[in-house]
C-alpha cells in the first residue's frame, strides 16, 4: 500500500512518473513518505516550504497522486477500512491484528473514503472560489469609491472655477471654425446626454450577461475616475472665455465656502447633467460629456460579442452624434471636444 512507502519508495515513484527533478525536494529536503504523499494538496505544493513554481508540474503531480489513490482503492474496493474518529488516520482492516483495540474506529470502505476525500477537496475549491469572488467585489467597491471621489472633486473644482469665469465683455468668445459656422441648437446638450444615457443602457445590458462583469466594472470605474481627476487639473489651471453669449455667465456667484459646497453637491447629485436640472457656467477644458460618451462606447466595442456588429455600430453612431450635439449646443470649444476624445481613446 502507498501509505506504507518509505522515502526511498516515494523517490522511485517520482522517477517512474517522470518527476525525477523533484526527487531531491520531496525526499531529501522534506522526507515525504507514502502517508505524506497521499495527503499532499495543490496548495501544499504551491506554498512554503515546497514552494513549487511551475504550475504545470504542480497540476501533473497532483493528478498523479489522485490517480494513485484511485488505483489503490479500485484494487482493494471490497476491503473495508477503519478510520480513527479523532485523528482521521485510515487503517486497512486486513492489516489489523485480532488483539488490536478498535474502539473509537469507524468501519469505512475505500470507495467511501475516496468519495469523502473528493468531497473535502470540492469544499476547499468552493471556499477558494468564494474568497476570490469576495476579493473581486471588494476591488469593484474600491473602484466605485475612486470614481465617486473623482466626480465629487470635479464638482468642487467646477464651482471654484466659476468664481474665475472671464468677463464676456473683456474676453469675448474665441474664434472657432465649428462654432462660427454651425448655428446654436438650444436642445443639443440634452440630445447629447440622451446619447450618453442610451450608451449606458447598452453597456449595462452587456454587463448583465457578461461572464467577467466585475472586472469590466472595475476597469470602467478606474478609467473614468482617472480621466475626471485629470480634467480637474486642466479646469483649475486655465479658464477659457465663455464659448457663447447665450450662457449668461458671471463670475463671483458663490462667495462663501458654504454656498460652494452646496453648489458642488447640486452638481454631484445631478451628475452634471442638464437633464437632471444642473446648469453649469463657463468653458471647461476638456469636455466631460465627450469623455463619458466615448468611454462608454469604447467599452461597448471592446466587450460586445464579435457577432453583434449592429450593437458596436450603434455605439459609434451614438458616440459621433453625442459629440456633434455637444458642439452644436455651443457649450464647449472644438478643442475641448477634440482633446477629450483624444485622451479618452
Amino acid at each position: 500500500m502507498t501509505e506504507d512507502w518509505d522515502v526511498d519508495k516515494v523517490g522511485e515513484w517520482l522517477e517512474d512518473s517522470n518527476f525525477s527533478e523533484y526527487k531531491d525536494l520531496f525526499c531529501k529536503q522534506h522526507k515525504i513518505d507514502g502517508v505524506s504523499l497521499l495527503s499532499l494538496t495543490e496548495q501544499d505544493m504551491k506554498s512554503d516550504p515546497l514552494n513549487m513554481k511551475v504550475l504545470g508540474d504542480i497540476k501533473r503531480i497532483y493528478r498523479a497522486i489522485e490517480n494513485l489513490k484511485t488505483a489503490e482503492f479500485k484494487e482493494d474496493s471490497t476491503t473495508p477500512c477503519l478510520i480513527d474518529n479523532h485523528t482521521s488516520k485510515v487503517k486497512n482492516l486486513l492489516y489489523t491484528n485480532p488483539g488490536d483495540d478498535t474502539s473509537g474506529l469507524t468501519l469505512l470502505s475505500p470507495l467511501s473514503l475516496f468519495k469523502n476525500e473528493q468531497q473535502k477537496q470540492n469544499r476547499q475549491n468552493s471556499e477558494v472560489l468564494s474568497y476570490s469572488k469576495l476579493q473581486e467585489w471588494l476591488r469593484v467597491l474600491v473602484g466605485m469609491g475612486y470614481l465617486i471621489f473623482a466626480i465629487f472633486l470635479t464638482s468642487i473644482v467646477m464651482t471654484i472655477v466659476h468664481d474665475r469665469v472671464p468677463d464676456t465683455l473683456k474676453y469675448p468668445p474665441l474664434p472657432d471654425i465649428f462654432l462660427d459656422n454651425v448655428p446654436l441648437i438650444p436642445v443639443a446638450f440634452q440630445a447629447a446626454e440622451l446619447c450618453g444615457v442610451s450608451l449606458a443602457i447598452m453597456l449595462t445590458t452587456i454587463l448583465v450577461f457578461h461572464k467577467y462583469r466585475l472586472i469590466i466594472l472595475r476597469r470602467l470605474f478606474s478609467i473614468l475616475g482617472s480621466l475626471f481627476i485629470l480634467r480637474c487639473c486642466t479646469m483649475f489651471v486655465t479658464s477659457l472665455s465663455v464659448p457663447g453669449s447665450h450662457l449668461n455667465c458671471t463670475a463671483q456667484q458663490y462667495q462663501s465656502w458654504e454656498s460652494k459646497i452646496h453648489r458642488s453637491l447640486e452638481i454631484f447629485t445631478g451628475a452634471g447633467m442638464v437633464l437632471s436640472g444642473v446648469k453649469t457656467c463657463g468653458d471647461y477644458m476638456f469636455s466631460g460629456h465627450t469623455t463619458v460618451i466615448t468611454t462608454l462606447n469604447l467599452f461597448i466595442t471592446e466587450y460586445t460579442a464579435k457577432d453583434l456588429h449592429l450593437m458596436s455600430t450603434l455605439g459609434w453612431i451614438l458616440n459621433m452624434f453625442g459629440i456633434f450635439f455637444v458642439l452644436a449646443a455651443h457649450e464647449h470649444y472644438s478643442i475641448d471636444v477634440l482633446i477629450a476624445f483624444y485622451i479618452t481613446t
